[in-house]
């Protein structure tokens, strides 16, 4: 049975769509970007063997391209770039600017690190570039406030710091504008790249104090500081050049600057919430579409390609630039693959783990409950989300009893009287393993762990088909993905 929830989603943006003034294609055609140059004196740092351009989409996710550098010091990147924007660049250059179409050529001595040259389209803008980005001008001085007063949970009083800081670096930009007078790129990039440090300081500020304030329940973030954030809209007007502005629509996005009675079962809800406030209140094109585009990002994160099934001509209704739409379009390719064929999820993962600890441990517990699909739940004691997740846990674990599924929960980083306390606590049904603080460490850093609990779907093969900390045992659509594991045993690869 399809989802209420994301049928009423597809209705929502169906009529949104039909709202929209036009569904006209508003960038230039997309044109391949050509970076190639030569770099000599190549001994000096013969270890390098290689370039690396990366490109940063909208989903703040990166896109990376190399080419081997040949013995004559010669090498040459084609990549994708839907808009004009910042690329990392290495060797040396460390970043650069590009507009689809570019053919930009750089020469690097590696006896003289100091001097990179720019030829071919661009030039003057990438020399402009680095002259701001590589001086005392582009310093940012907000992690000042880390290091000297981060136990200060007075929003208004960070807030303070930030207005003074962004003056600051408006008045080094505007006196380098001054001195050098460079292309209108630069104007351009540089007022972006402050705008959009500023609004990142006041995000990651208030997600900390939100932690630290987290069982205050009195406590809320002050209505003059949300509000200065809601005003990041008129600093999305434009396809975004300064790169550092994609991790902006997540943060806006997130619970913490937007309270919300959360659901962590029906999490749709917030999303329609988020889709029908930011229609009444953004007139803004550009930073719409970048939050809808949010929106249908964060569905693919959980493997959830309905809605693109369903209308396959809705994305393009919805979202009319191409540095919007491209990369969105590339993200369902490559979710629907994987979903089609979990090896795509599964070999990576175990790759990446051959002769370690953590990939014994993971062989292991597939060896052990071989010819059973698994729900491999990662937890620890002190996670909140964790511990009250085991009620609807014990349920699930129920509802599938009599199923070919074990429910493995690995307690991690605590000591194992703690373990025993919470499992006599709670009686959870399920299979318990208890690691060490060693295992614990491995686990983490070899499973790129970065939030807590973690969560493995495993099929009847021994196949991980899915993981997420979005897999929660009393979402439904977690049942519904356990339950199609069940289906579609055996799975054909």
């Amino acid at each position: 049975m399809k989802n209420f929830s994301l049928i009423f989603l597809a209705v929502l943006l169906t009529a949104l769509a039909a709202g929209c003034s036009s569904t006209e294609k508003r960038d230039d055609a997309v044109k391949p970007v050509i970076i190639a140059g030569k770099i000599t004196n190549l001994d000096v740092y013969p270890d390098y063997r290689t370039v690396t351009a990366s490109v940063t989409d909208f989903r703040n996710r990166q896109k990376t391209y190399t080419d081997s550098i040949k013995p004559d010091g010669t090498f040459r990147v084609e990549l994708d770039l839907y808009t004009a924007q910042d690329i990392n660049f290495s060797p040396i250059v460390r970043t650069l600017l590009a507009r689809p179409g570019d053919s930009i050529f750089i020469h690097i001595d590696f006896a003289d690190i100091a001097s990179v040259q720019f030829s071919g389209d661009f030039a003057k803008a990438n020399e402009d570039y680095h002259a701001y980005v590589n001086s005392y001008y582009h310093v940012d001085y907000y992690s000042q406030y880390y290091w000297s007063d981060r136990e200060n949970t007075d929003l208004m009083h960070f807030m303070a710091f930030a207005d003074s800081v962004k003056l600051l670096m408006e008045g080094k930009r505007e006196e380098f504008l001054n001195k050098i007078n460079p292309e209108s790129e630069i104007s351009r990039w540089s007022n972006e790249y402050i705008e959009f440090s500023y609004y990142l300081a006041l995000f990651r500020r208030l997600q900390d104090v939100s932690m630290m304030k987290r069982n205050d329940e009195n406590w809320s973030p002050p209505e003059i500081y949300i509000g200065n954030l809601n005003n990041l809209e008129n600093a999305l007007t434009e396809p975004i050049m300064s790169s550092n502005g994609y991790s902006l629509p997540n943060n806006f996005l997130n619970p913490y600057t937007r309270p919300l009675e959360l659901d962590s079962v029906f999490s749709e809800k917030v999303h329609f919430h988020y889709l029908e406030e930011l229609y009444k209140n953004n007139s803004n094109p550009v930073f719409r579409e970048i939050l809808v585009a949010e929106i249908f990002h964060s569905n693919l994160m959980m493997q959830n390609i309905e809605l693109f099934e369903d209308d396959p001509e809705l994305l393009d209704r919805i979202i009319t630039y191409d540095f919007i739409r491209y990369p969105l379009m590339d993200f369902y390719e490559e979710t629907k693959a994987k979903i089609e064929n979990p090896m795509l999820v599964h070999e990576p993962i175990m790759k990446s783990l051959e002769n370690t600890v953590t990939g014994n441990f993971m062989d292991s517990i597939i060896d052990v409950h071989s010819g059973k699909a698994i729900y491999l739940y990662l937890w620890t004691t002190w996670c909140g989300p964790c511990v009250s997740s085991f009620p609807a846990m014990k349920e699930t674990i129920s509802e599938f009893s009599d199923d070919e599924i074990e429910f493995v929960l690995v307690c991690m980083g605590t000591s194992e009287e703690e373990w025993e306390v919470h499992r006599q606590k709670f009686a959870d049904p399920g299979i318990h393993y208890y690691t060490s603080r060693e295992l614990s460490s491995s686990l983490t850093k070899d499973l790129k762990i970065n939030a807590i609990p973690q969560i493995f779907l495993i099929n009847q093969q021994g196949i991980i088909t899915e993981r997420g900390s979005y897999l929660s045992a009393g979402n439904p659509a977690t049942k519904s993905k356990i339950q199609r594991l069940l289906d579609n045993y055996p799975v054909i690869l």
